[in-house]
C-alpha cells in the first residue's frame, strides 16, 4: 500500500510539472539571476483571468541560490485570479477599466493588459469579478538577445 501511495505521489508531481511546461514561456538569465516568465496567450496562456496584466506573470525567479515566487496555491484554473505567481500588476482608471463608467451593461470597456471586457449589469466595477473577454487583442512576443 505504501508503495502505491508513493508511486501515485510521484506520478502527480510529474504530471504537475509536465502540465506547467506546456504553457508558452521564456527564460532570461545572467550569471546570478534566472527567471522564467509565462507569456501572454489567450488560448494556452498560464493566466487568462481578467484582474491582472497577462504580460507580467513570473513563474519562477532564482538569485544566488534563493528561490522567489512559484506556485503557492492548490487549485489551478487559468481564469482564477488567485492562480497567479510573481509580482503581477492590476491597472485601473478611476478604480475601474478604461470606459467602464461610460459603457452600458452589455457594452465593453478596456482592462489594460487583458483586453476588451463585457460590462455586466452590476452596481460598480469589482476587480474580484471575472468578466467576459470580448477581445484579448493581439499579443506579439519576441524572444532573443539584444532585441531593438
Amino acid at each position: 500500500m505504501r508503495i502505491l501511495i508513493c508511486a501515485s505521489l510521484v506520478f502527480f508531481l510529474f504530471l504537475n510539472n509536465a502540465v506547467a511546461a506546456d504553457f508558452p514561456q521564456a527564460e532570461i538569465s545572467n550569471s546570478r539571476v534566472r527567471a522564467r516568465l509565462y507569456l501572454p496567450d489567450s488560448q494556452n496562456g498560464y493566466y487568462r483571468g481578467t484582474r491582472f496584466d497577462w504580460s507580467g506573470v513570473i513563474a519562477s525567479l532564482e538569485c544566488d541560490g534563493h528561490s522567489y515566487f512559484g506556485k503557492w496555491f492548490e487549485r489551478y484554473d487559468p481564469k482564477l485570479h488567485d492562480a497567479i505567481t510573481g509580482p503581477v500588476e492590476e491597472f485601473f482608471t478611476n478604480n475601474a477599466g478604461l470606459g467602464y463608467d461610460e459603457a452600458r451593461p452589455g457594452g465593453s470597456f478596456v482592462k489594460i493588459g487583458v483586453g476588451s471586457l463585457r460590462k455586466p449589469e452590476e452596481p460598480r466595477y469589482s476587480s474580484f469579478n471575472t468578466y467576459e473577454i470580448v477581445d484579448s487583442g493581439k499579443w506579439k512576443v519576441k524572444k532573443g538577445i539584444g532585441l531593438d
